[in-house]
């Protein structure tokens, strides 16, 4: 199946439902899918992580950090290595770079890691020819960001985990603060906390295991 959106609340309460967990009567799974998402994207250090529609511009310093004094004005960088700080999935995705409004045409730079598309992970950087000068956010790209055009099964399920451990503790958080009543309808059950706390433990477990290998290990790094 193709996921071409994050899983939403009705996906969410279709996962923890599927389990057998019981749920107290009421239980509103509403705000979840956001929640989950927004989450998942500042773990894993790449927003967006569904890959943007459209093309967006962002703009960055050149790399490096040597400051001369150019024609009476400062300009920065004398690096060849960007950090994109976001995700391309392919060349493709690349509409243009600039720098000091000039174009760079795709041979004068390379998208690493080079292992990314036999590894299926994304390019996170940019690596010039020729070390960039030039003045603060002088550097102007303009791509669809994003991991992935459609998600694949392993994040797809790692997302339902990671939204079922989270229900699972708004439910314990709930009831020793008395705002979830453990009830069905006229019926009350036995409702063991224990079981729903490693139930929420166990999901968050797994999540990590299949999101884990997602996650941007350039983050704050600069070159």
């Amino acid at each position: 199946m193709s996921h071409t959106a994050y899983p939403g609340d009705a996906d969410y309460e279709a996962f923890v439902v599927a389990s057998g967990q019981v749920v107290p009567d009421g239980y509103s799974y509403t705000g979840i899918g956001a929640m989950v998402s927004s989450a998942f994207e500042q773990e894993m250090g790449y927003i967006p992580f569904l890959q943007d529609s459209v093309a967006s511009l962002r703009t960055y310093n050149p790399p490096g950090n040597q400051p001369v004094n150019k024609s009476f004005s400062y300009q920065y960088g004398g690096g060849r290595v960007l950090q994109l700080g976001a995700a391309l999935q392919d060349a493709t995705a690349i509409v243009s770079v600039t720098s000091n409004t000039q174009v760079i045409a795709a041979s004068g730079y390379t998208l690493k890691p080079q292992n990314a598309p036999s590894s299926k992970r994304p390019y996170n950087r940019l690596e010039f020819v020729c070390p960039q000068w030039g003045p603060v956010n002088s550097i102007a790209i303009l791509a669809k960001w994003g991991v992935q055009q459609i998600l694949s099964e392993d994040v797809w399920q790692g997302l339902l985990r990671l939204g079922g451990s989270i229900v699972a503790i708004d439910i314990l958080e709930g009831i020793r603060t008395g705002t979830v009543v453990v009830q069905q309808g006229s019926e009350k059950f036995q409702f063991n906390p224990d079981l729903l706390a490693q139930m929420g433990t166990s999901w968050q477990n797994q999540a990590m295991r299949l999101l884990q290998p997602y996650k941007n290990t350039n983050v704050g790094i600069n070159n």
